[in-house]
């Protein structure tokens, strides 16, 4: 034991002769810790961290700087010094970025003479301990704070400005443009802005670190898939109509190209090499129409799968990618192939035997120019089409790659002080004093001395009911995942309640008419969401604000990301539109204590704004709002819901060239190969399974896209559909095989006019016609489907 402690006893000299360093503790250090402890007991000795210092006496009606004696706006500014792009999600349309900022800002109350602090030009201090503004981001997927929420430090110079670092990962929703697929470029835009804040008390700046914007620099920035082509910054305003509701918005915008090399050799390479060989063998000397239908067949089915491996790399917009226009000319280009050949062979068979009649040198050059010749024409020809449309692909890729240009731009705007600003912090340090000297934030201002059991307004001498607002004044459509019946939305909100015993008189602190503090200072409403399936709060947990109108009413703002479920009516899938609504409700109290109320901003309620509210795949039709009543009938448990209520349509254009279009072109060539003539049992049967196997897996491919539910979609139907008329055009060729078998020995007996005719009827003739009717059945079935499109846009 005594040796233990020894050896205790001689780590411990050592640890403390390791952390010591002689050179360090200089007197001159001491004298500044000194000057530094008395600076930071006088400067905040007063100081009150939940009281803004951004003036707030203005006339929101007039505009921007009418009082000349007033100060300029506060100023806020955010400042980008590190960007980097994690991952883009095309299908979702979400863009993921790290983004390094510095957000600085003006407060008066923290500036100091540094001379009377032994030369004290800035201190670090608790973010905790001053007033610092909650920097939102607008209208994102999902936000990831990676400080520490325990020791956020904050610089603050002689000056009064502070400086704060910002560390996050934003998950922007970026609106795709795909039409150039894969050689597309997008341009992203990440927005902050002081949601709480009006217009004209805040003028908002962002920067861009001038290092950052170096080609060099900008290229680390992009991933390996995209390469990031240009960085830059501007404030936007969201005006609305009324002028009421517009707000700064600090946006980062950044332009990313794709790499299209992984398509190249995965995709584009690929069908061109398919397209090639598969010519040369529809066109092969010697081969049977059966197996050059297969070759065609198996090309075509190749190319609707290789269309599928794109589609799921893309949204599903209402435009036609440009990778996918290639592959659907690969696909016509085979049609084409196939429809040559055939026509070609019956064209021969006809032909042939006349041309031989005729023994002219003309007639000789033609019965020699419709064999091989006009078969290698015409594979020529199609061969040159498959390889200008590769070349078209290896064209634009060349364009990309040695095409890349950038250009910069910067934004700055500064903001004047004046004196008067210190007459206003000064009421206003007065005011909180008086206001919270017997708050007590812990207790509702909600008057309860009521009879639940009564109806609502029995006692006329009672106050009305407490009453809560939310109000809606963005909402962006994020993600629809049909299978689960869940639609995410991303709402930027306000919401209003009252308090009298926040009210004042405003002549009695200069005309001071407003308050903008911590959250945790007042009394606030629990709002809850009400039969969802997930909800994020992007808010910051620690610096919330709250502004207070003298009035006694109070507000804040509310940033949330909601995932709700939404049954859907699938029963005009892929031209459905889905109803489905957000509701929030105060479920802890009695409806005879509280009235819920809620309200849509109106410079949102126009069609211009919601385009911008969808995305690729569905577009937001109508928005609407109601209070509507969650009754038990027993009188007690009732309770309201602030509901709102979207209405989306689907945009069907990527079913249209992903599913409908290749299963009619599949069941068209299907249905000639069935009844082509010359052919044996078992080859036309492979043709109609292939069909069919085929037709059950697009099926598969459709059902993953849909909840399962008790009813077959249109689309379903439409395949369905298709593959009935496979199974009827394989059973009626075998009928009719084993027709001819047992009628035409018997026909043949009998020789007679009728029989001769009975007997040409059964053979190509009858063939002829079921493949005709069954091609027109095929072809209805289409335009029906169209039909419902060309319905749906008008």
């Amino acid at each position: 034991m005594f040796f233990l402690t020894i050896s205790i006893l001689v780590c411990f000299h050592e640890i403390n002769g390791f952390y010591y360093n002689p050179d360090f503790y200089v007197p001159k250090w001491k004298e500044f810790l000194e000057h530094q402890e008395n600076l930071t007991e006088t400067l905040f000795k007063n100081y009150d961290p939940g009281i803004s210092p951004i003036y707030t006496i203005f006339d929101r009606f007039k505009p921007i700087g009418y009082d000349p004696e007033g100060p300029s706006r506060w100023n806020y500014s955010v400042f980008l010094y590190y960007l980097k792009l994690v991952e883009v999600q095309e299908p979702q349309e979400k863009v993921s970025v790290v983004l390094e900022i510095m957000e600085g800002w003006f407060d008066p109350r923290l500036s100091w003479d540094p001379a009377s602090h032994g030369n004290i030009s800035s201190i670090y201090t608790r973010q905790d301990k001053i007033w610092s503004p909650t920097l939102t981001s607008f209208g994102v997927d999902d936000i990831i704070d990676f400080r520490d929420p325990d020791f956020r430090i904050a610089n603050v110079d002689f000056a009064g400005t502070i400086s704060n670092y910002v560390s996050v990962r934003v998950s922007a929703n970026c609106r795709m443009d795909v039409s150039l697929f894969p050689f597309d470029t997008q341009k992203c835009q990440i927005y902050f802005c002081l949601p709480l804040f009006n217009i004209k008390q805040v003028e908002i700046s962002n920067e861009i670190y001038e290092g950052l914007v170096r080609k060099n620099v900008i290229s680390e920035m992009g991933n390996s898939e995209w390469t990031m082509i240009n960085l830059t910054n501007r404030v936007d305003t969201v005006a609305y109509d009324d002028n009421f509701g517009n707000m700064d918005l600090a946006v980062f915008e950044i332009t990313i190209r794709r790499n299209p090399l992984y398509y190249i050799y995965m995709i584009v390479f690929p069908s061109f090499i398919i397209n090639v060989i598969s010519i040369i063998g529809v066109f092969l000397k010697n081969a049977d129409k059966m197996s050059k239908l297969n070759v065609g067949l198996t090309n075509i089915m190749t190319m609707t799968f290789i269309l599928g491996v794109m589609a799921d790399k893309i949204p599903r917009t209402g435009i036609i990618p440009l990778l996918g226009i290639y592959i659907i000319i690969n696909l016509v280009i085979m049609v084409l192939a196939i429809a040559v050949v055939t026509v070609i062979t019956e064209f021969r068979e006809w032909a042939v035997p006349r041309l031989k009649l005729k023994r002219g040198s003309v007639s000789r050059k033609l019965e020699i120019f419709l064999g091989s010749p006009l078969e290698y024409t015409c594979a020529i020809l199609l061969e040159l089409l498959t390889t200008a449309n590769f070349f078209v692909m290896i064209g634009f890729c060349y364009l990309v790659l040695f095409n890349l240009k950038a250009v910069f731009c910067f934004y700055e705007n500064k903001s004047y002080y004046v004196a008067e600003w210190n007459d206003f912090l000064n009421h206003q340090q007065r005011l909180m004093s008086d206001l919270f000297q017997n708050y007590d934030s812990t207790v509702a201002p909600v008057y309860t001395k009521l009879d639940i059991t009564k109806p609502i307004g029995y006692n006329p001498l009672a106050p009305t009911r407490f009453n809560y607002t939310v109000y809606l004044y963005y909402l962006k459509l994020v993600e629809v995942i049909e299978p689960e019946e869940k639609v995410s939305v991303v709402l930027e909100m306000a919401e209003y309640w009252y308090d009298p015993r926040l009210a004042w008189d405003a002549s009695s602190y200069g005309e001071i008419q407003m308050l903008h503090l911590r959250q945790d200072r007042v009394w606030s409403p629990t709002i809850a969401s009400f039969r969802i399936n997930e909800i994020a709060d992007f808010r910051d947990q620690d610096f919330r604000m709250v502004c207070v109108e003298n009035t006694g009413h109070v507000y804040t703002s509310l940033t949330l990301k909601v995932s709700l479920n939404c049954p859907m009516n699938v029963g005009r899938f892929p031209y459905d539109s889905q109803t489905c609504v957000i509701q929030f409700c105060m479920p802890l109290f009695f409806m005879q204590h509280v009235e819920l109320f809620n309200s849509i901003y109106q410079g949102i309620l126009n069609r211009t704004i919601w385009e911008k509210m969808g995305n690729s795949e569905w577009d937001l039709v109508n928005l609407t709002n109601r209070v509507e009543l969650l009754s038990y009938n027993d009188g007690v448990g009732d309770m309201q819901l602030a509901t709102f209520e979207i209405k989306i349509q689907r945009n069907p254009m990527y079913y249209i060239y992903m599913i409908v279009f290749p299963s009619f072109i599949i069941n068209a060539l299907s249905i000639i190969g069935v009844f082509m003539r010359k052919t044996d049992k078992m080859s036309k049967l492979n043709v109609g399974l292939t069909n069919i196997m085929t037709m059950t897996f697009i099926l598969g491919v459709m059902a993953d896209k849909i909840p399962k539910t008790g009813s077959i979609p249109l689309l379903g139907i439409y395949i369905i559909i298709n593959l009935f008329i496979m199974i009827f055009a394989v059973g009626i060729t075998s009928i009719l095989a084993e027709l001819q078998k047992w009628a035409i020995p018997k026909l043949k007996a009998k020789k007679s006019r009728l029989n001769r005719k009975l007997e040409y009827i059964l053979g190509d003739p009858l063939e002829t016609i079921c493949m005709t009717v069954l091609e027109f059945v095929n072809l209805g079935n289409f335009f029906v489907m169209i039909g419902f499109w060309i319905s749906d846009s008008d």
